[in-house]
């Protein structure tokens, strides 16, 4: 058998637009008993893009001489897997989860390196994570610093939603068995049929403990938002949040924004084939009150 072939077993990636609830997808997925989600790696991407620079300097023959491409997937596959593993059996647990945002840009690549590996791929409605990571940009100007240019105007943080959506949608089209895609949204109204779901991709028992809030805490403050606190300044999440906060972003937005920002999200079909529609515009409730 082929030494590569279980290369990743026991490691999930979760990635998605920034935004998009994959901190409460890790939070969740770390109470497991057998599941350890450790804080963000960050540098799966960088990881991917060594594996990049020596797959094309293979193929233009600098060092297919020295190294073919099946062992450079097989060296950075086992730099991940010695990497990230050991965290799970330092704390009594089988699996290691790596909740990086940005992964879901290189899963196409690990799909390659880590044939075993799983990845989970988070989405929601765009106008709310969109809302919401221009709420992250502004927080950092109210603190005298430039924001992410990747969220730093409303053209930007759309241009990175789709990069982060087209990336998951290419890699679950590709290799539907190995990646699932899970939507905020469904989680939310529905958790345990929706993570029962999960545990079955992910090849776990079914375990209660997912949906207990008193199963231990996740990770601190500090570990989950070492910038300070920008990107969760509205608080660690521990907990699923109330259904009611899933359409928080339609008083955020005045009717004219929701209007724009629903045509630009309804004229792109990667969203529509999510099973998002733009047709549910109402009044902000600030300007419902006005009128009353």
């Amino acid at each position: 058998m082929n030494p590569s072939h279980d290369m990743g077993e026991h490691l999930l990636f979760v990635g998605g637009a920034p935004r998009s609830g994959t901190t409460l997808v890790q939070t969740l997925l770390n109470r497991h008993p057998v599941i350890h989600g450790g804080p963000e790696f960050d540098l799966t991407p960088a990881v991917m893009a060594l594996r990049s620079q020596l797959l094309a300097a293979h193929d233009k023959g600098r060092i297919d001489r020295i190294c073919n491409r099946e062992q450079i997937d097989q060296a950075l596959g086992r730099l991940l897997r010695d990497l990230l593993l050991p965290a799970a059996r330092r704390n009594g647990k089988r699996w290691f989860s790596e909740k990086t945002p940005a992964n879901v840009l290189v899963f196409d690549a690990l799909l390659d390196a880590l044939p075993a590996a799983r990845f989970i791929h988070v989405v929601r409605d765009p106008r709310a994570v969109s809302l919401s990571m221009l709420a992250v940009a502004e927080r950092y100007r109210m603190r005298g610093k430039p924001p992410p240019e990747m969220i730093a105007s409303p053209g930007q943080v759309i241009q990175t939603l789709l990069r982060h959506v087209e990336a998951g949608v290419a890699a679950a089209a590709r290799v539907p068995e190995r990646v699932y895609t899970l939507r905020y949204e469904a989680l939310v109204r529905s958790p345990e049929p929706v993570l029962r779901s999960l545990c079955d991709f992910i090849g776990v028992a079914w375990s209660p403990r997912i949906l207990a809030n008193d199963a231990g805490s996740h990770l601190s403050d500090e570990q989950i938002a070492a910038d300070g606190g920008i990107w969760l300044a509205d608080g660690t999440i521990d907990a699923l949040p109330e259904k009611t906060r899933m359409e928080k972003w339609k008083d955020g937005l005045d009717h004219q924004q929701q209007r724009e920002l629903s045509d630009v999200f309804a004229s792109l079909p990667v969203f529509a084939g999510l099973g998002y529609r733009f047709d549910d515009l109402t009044e902000p409730a600030s300007e419902r009150r006005r009128v009353v």
